[in-house]
């Protein structure tokens, strides 16, 4: 467990490790109203402020560790950007259409853009060398609040409710059959993400719980 100071910096909703240890996270410089993506080494020093404006979100992580990919804009139209994590000019991967999300896959080479099209939650598969956008894939809407791109690039996984309980659901390109990764509980799923070696799997759940007491007074009488 390790606790960062980010000093004047109010941190934001996001945050993001790459593999040669430097952390990617979103805050709210002294003073702003709109939150900036940053960058700082695993014990916490040397936090850089790399972008100035827009409303950054969801950042994560190239392979190598160059390069920083996150989002600009609201939660209903939201474009695609990167910058270099040691520094310089941002770049506009994917302008904003309707996105409600954006994230790419672990090799870099793709971007799943999240949308609602025919009143339905789908992914559009970007190629980011060609700009050469698929047709929309429809998910999985039974829950669906997280969703990202499979470490093989193959599938796009996503929470979704099955047999009553919520479960990480495994959805492939190719249209074939879904599945599950694991069995279904009753908590929330808050976040996932797979390991650098992308073999094991952290799945962050919501567990609450609660008592009733049920006091009586000497005259024999419930209260609450």
């Amino acid at each position: 467990m390790q606790s960062f100071d980010t000093g004047e910096i109010t941190p934001g909703d996001f945050i993001a490790s790459c593999t040669d240890g430097h952390i990617l996270f979103t805050g709210f410089p002294n003073g702003g109203s709109e939150p900036r993506l940053f960058r700082m080494k695993a014990d916490g020093g040397e936090i850089a402020q790399l972008t100035s404006s827009g409303f950054a979100q969801s950042p994560s992580c190239s392979t190598d560790s160059q390069k920083a990919y996150y989002s600009i804009g609201s939660n209903v139209n939201v474009a695609l950007w990167s910058i270099p994590v040691s520094g310089g000019t941002p770049k506009q991967l994917i302008p904003a259409v309707n996105y409600v999300e954006a994230s790419v896959s672990h090799d870099g080479k793709q971007a799943a853009l999240f949308a609602l099209r025919q009143q339905k939650l789908c992914v559009i598969i970007t190629d980011l060398g060609s700009g050469r956008m698929q047709a929309p894939f429809f998910i999985d809407q039974s829950l669906a609040n997280l969703s990202r791109f499979s470490p093989d690039g193959r599938a796009i996984v996503s929470d979704a409710i099955r047999s009553g309980g919520i479960t990480l659901l495994y959805q492939p390109l190719d249209g074939s059959t879904p599945y599950v990764l694991f069995n279904p509980t009753p908590e929330t799923i808050n976040d996932f993400d797979w390991s650098p070696s992308r073999k094991q799997l952290a799945v962050a759940r919501l567990k609450s719980s609660s008592d009733v007491v049920l006091i009586i007074d000497q005259t024999g009488k419930e209260t609450r």
